[in-house]
């Protein structure tokens, strides 16, 4: 059975509570909500559930059917080798709350770095109306059986490309692609071309956006130079992890660009790295 805790809701509409325990942030939930007494309720936490569980279990398996190591994700450490039937990393759960609170009433996400396909498993799981597109160069054998195991899991929900996103972002501009929801967690060098790329393919004005490892120092530059040029505005309401942390994450609001002024970034940026030391692109770093 799932274990209850009890919060305070601070908003609540007919499918999502936004809800705090008094110790962490404010965090989404898409739980069962049962009335308890005034200004609370009863929260089934989904990461216990069985079905969850399952679920998550059956993707671990495909990707360890590979006999490739598991490189780090939102849900296990870099290389961990007991993943197989273990609960998700409770170090990293702000993260994937986060992400959560990114994605509630969007309807398509689109990611970068797909690795195992465990933030997808997140997001999917948590949003009955999200779309999934991933992107990824497949350099892990186990990144298509993910795929195909989300596939079977979320039937007509999950769309893939297999490739660089540097070809990839611009070819779904051509297409006239849209969407209203990004995480950028590929090759930590071309972060900011990954996001200038994705501000060619939200729909309408803006998308919900998540940059993974802003504790990197190249990440966090792309992240602050994001929001001095106004590409990024930083979510108040889905704060970043505290401050030294090891394993963060950025939300905020991406806003759309027009042609010129993306033409314009790109020809700045072209050969301007950042100033801080380029990171190295680990395989499937969170």
């Amino acid at each position: 059975m799932p274990t209850e805790k009890r919060v305070t809701v601070t908003a609540i509409d007919e499918h999502i509570a936004i809800i705090t325990d008094g110790i962490g942030p404010p965090q989404l939930q898409w739980p069962e909500l049962r009335a308890t007494g005034r200004g609370h309720i009863a929260v089934d936490d989904v990461e216990r559930s069985d079905d969850w569980l399952q679920g998550l279990w059956r993707l671990n398996a495909a990707i360890s059917a590979t006999g490739q190591p598991l490189y780090g994700n939102l849900c296990y450490d870099d290389l961990q080798d007991d993943y197989l039937t273990r609960p998700p990393n409770p170090a990293t759960r702000p993260k994937r709350d986060r992400l959560r609170a990114a994605i509630a009433g969007r309807t398509r996400l689109l990611e970068v770095g797909v690795n195992g396909g465990h933030s997808a498993y997140v997001a999917l799981s948590a949003n009955p109306n999200l779309s999934f597109y991933g992107v990824d160069i497949c350099e892990h054998p186990y990144v298509r059986p993910a795929i195909e195991l989300l596939k079977e899991q979320f039937p007509g929900r999950v769309s893939f490309s297999a490739g660089n996103s540097l070809r990839i972002l611009p070819d779904l501009a051509k297409s006239a692609e849209t969407f209203d929801a990004f995480h950028i967690d590929g090759a930590k060098h071309l972060y900011f071309k990954d996001i200038l790329n994705c501000a060619l393919l939200i729909d309408g004005d803006s998308g919900s956006l998540i940059v993974d490892d802003t504790q990197l120092r190249s990440v966090a530059w792309v992240w602050r130079t994001s929001i001095r040029y106004g590409l990024i505005r930083p979510d108040p309401e889905n704060p970043p992890g505290p401050a030294g942390a090891n394993d963060q994450s950025g939300s905020g609001i991406l806003r759309a660009l027009p042609q010129w002024k993306w033409r314009l970034m790109t020809r700045i940026h072209a050969n301007f790295p950042p100033l801080v030391a380029r990171a190295r692109n680990r395989p499937g770093s969170k």
